[in-house]
């Protein structure tokens, strides 16, 4: 589970001769140059804004803070990575949005996207696209702790307050069509609870790899290791709340949920461990979806090896999260732009 990914345009010229007042005769005036939107992220929605970074001309980190989350439990202070459609700048138009939310084991929204393989991955039919990557924690699960020693109320900052500060911010659809969420492995499983919990916000839902089903013994011991490790209890504390617990944020408990929302899982074929443990848990999650008769794409990709972004031997690794992506990006926004 260790898998763990504003724009500021400065136009100068000079000049040294006179322009004149209108174009001599003959000359064909210079074409219009679009005008550079530029980003500005402000403070609202109950988040601070710390600082603005450009990682590069399409990418920004966002570093902010909100009472619903303590530091201590981020990974590198709470932030966002955005990466914005090649043509944002000078389009003017408004664009679908997709948080992709990362895993557990130290990964965040610094170390989750690798800039350069996003924006590569943003482009050509898949570029229309503002792609949001959130900070969820050591091991956040992408849920509110009872707990509250640190705070931690993952959902609740997501949902309440991310959403709309990203609505805000920039020029999204700002629609639960066009909306959509993704994630890998924890990530996965945030994606899907997020979405059976509000299928008002989201249009369009993709694990990657995920942890979904909370009441697997492995998946669940998979909870709890990293919480010792990091010493944050996850969803409160150890024992009794475990087990009435359990049940009430499984997705899988909840797949009829999802009858609105397009829903896209894959899974890998590799032999690793962690792959093993979460192809079990999206499996069950696939079985509760036909048992629920939710229409949904479940592909299980195999072992790919070479592709465009590195090679993807099935397992539960950086490269096989990136070839999930690539492959269910264009479908995510196919259904977005045409809901239907």
């Amino acid at each position: 589970m260790r898998l763990l990914v504003v724009l500021f345009a400065v136009l100068t010229a000079s000049c040294t001769d006179p322009i004149p007042s209108s174009p001599p005769d003959g000359d064909i005036p210079p074409p219009d140059v679009p005008a550079v939107d530029p980003i500005v992220i402000t403070s609202g929605d109950g988040i601070t804004v710390i600082s603005v970074t450009p990682v590069s001309d399409r990418t920004i980190d966002i570093q902010l803070s909100t009472p619903n989350i303590a530091e201590a439990a981020t990974t590198h202070g709470n932030g966002i990575r955005v990466t914005l459609p090649p043509d944002y700048a000078t389009s003017g138009k408004r664009y679908p949005v997709i948080f992709d939310l990362h895993g557990a084991g130290g990964g965040s929204f610094l170390t989750a996207w690798d800039a350069t393989v996003l924006e590569s991955i943003v482009s050509g039919d898949a570029a229309d696209v503002i792609v949001v990557v959130p900070d969820g924690g050591k091991n956040g699960w992408y849920t509110d702790w009872l707990d509250q020693t640190i705070a931690q109320n993952w959902e609740t900052y997501h949902l309440t307050q991310l959403v709309p500060f990203i609505d805000r911010n920039l020029r999204t659809l700002g629609t639960r069509e066009g909306r959509g969420i993704m994630g890998i492995s924890m990530g996965g499983f945030g994606a899907t609870r997020y979405a059976t919990d509000r299928p008002d916000l989201f249009g369009a839902m993709a694990s990657r790899s995920g942890a979904i089903d909370l009441e697997h013994a492995t998946i669940q011991t998979a909870v709890i290791a990293p919480s010792i490790l990091f010493g944050l209890p996850v969803f409160g504390a150890y024992g009794p709340y475990f087990g009435p617990y359990w049940p009430t944020v499984n997705p899988v408990r909840r797949a009829s949920r999802l009858g609105t929302v397009a829903t896209f899982i894959y899974i890998g074929a590799g032999t690793d461990i962690a792959e093993v443990i979460v192809r079990e848990a999206t499996l069950s999650m696939h079985r509760a979806l036909d048992a629920a008769a939710v229409p949904h794409v479940f592909e299980d990709y195999g072992v790919p090896g070479e592709t465009p972004y590195g090679v993807c031997n099935g397992g539960h690794t950086y490269m096989c999260s990136v070839y999930a992506f690539a492959v269910g990006l264009p479908r995510v926004l196919g259904v977005l732009a045409d809901p239907q």
